[in-house]
């Protein structure tokens, strides 16, 4: 029997045998893409710094980088968290520093130091009232600030942040923009304010300038 009677043969007796690869084909090599590298951002250094100055009731203050790169944002949730309600002049900090919305920025507060803290020079412009004395020598009581006006004057929000607390009003006439604290908002009844926002407001002399003492929507 020739070669080739003999295969068909083996065909009838035990049927055609399957393909083992079947319709199934290895997949084409191929090389993994590489992962896209993340940017990166700025990280936050550490260097000792001393305050300034440091407003409890407004929330915010400055401190000296002693590095000779200028001043930075001091805001009261990181005094807070190193465990303070404020910080006198002078004292000495070592601090996280990294870009804010406005320039540098304390995001951290590593350890405070206030035995370097000293009293705080008056500012330029600032002047001490005598209190002058009454019967028996007791001193009067100062004079407190009277209470804003109601806020007619219009303006214009330049910007607030709710986490810092505060904000600017720009105001026609004035050379400055005006500066908001977030506790003029909380008498207002605000929850807060936004760019661009039309306000009325009344104007009072604050510490570093004149600044909303009372503020309403227009």
């Amino acid at each position: 029997m020739g070669r080739g009677n003999e295969h068909r043969s083996r065909q009838r007796q035990f049927g055609a045998q399957p393909d083992p690869w079947g319709d199934y084909a290895p997949p084409p090599s191929y090389e993994r893409p590489a992962r896209p590298q993340a940017p990166r951002t700025a990280s936050a250094r550490e260097t000792e710094a001393r305050v300034k100055w440091f407003n409890a009731d407004k929330g915010f203050g400055f401190v000296e980088l002693t590095d000779g790169s200028g001043e930075a944002f001091l805001h009261i949730r990181q005094v807070e968290a190193a465990g303070h309600s404020a910080l006198p002049f002078g004292t000495t900090l070592v601090v996280r520093v990294g870009p804010g919305q406005k320039g540098s920025e304390v995001t951290g507060i590593l350890s405070v130091d206030t035995s370097t803290a000293e009293p705080e020079p008056p500012r330029r412009g600032a002047h001490t009232q005598p209190t002058g004395h009454g019967p028996a020598g007791r001193p009067q009581p100062r004079q407190l600030q009277a209470a804003p006006a109601a806020p007619n004057t219009p303006g214009v929000v330049k910007w607030y942040s709710a986490v810092k607390g505060f904000g600017f009003v720009t105001v026609d006439g004035e050379d400055k923009d005006l500066f908001v604290h977030v506790s003029v908002l909380e008498r207002a009844g605000l929850g807060g304010l936004e760019p661009g926002q039309g306000v009325r407001v009344a104007i009072v002399d604050g510490r570093k300038g004149r600044e909303v003492g009372a503020i309403a929507l227009a």
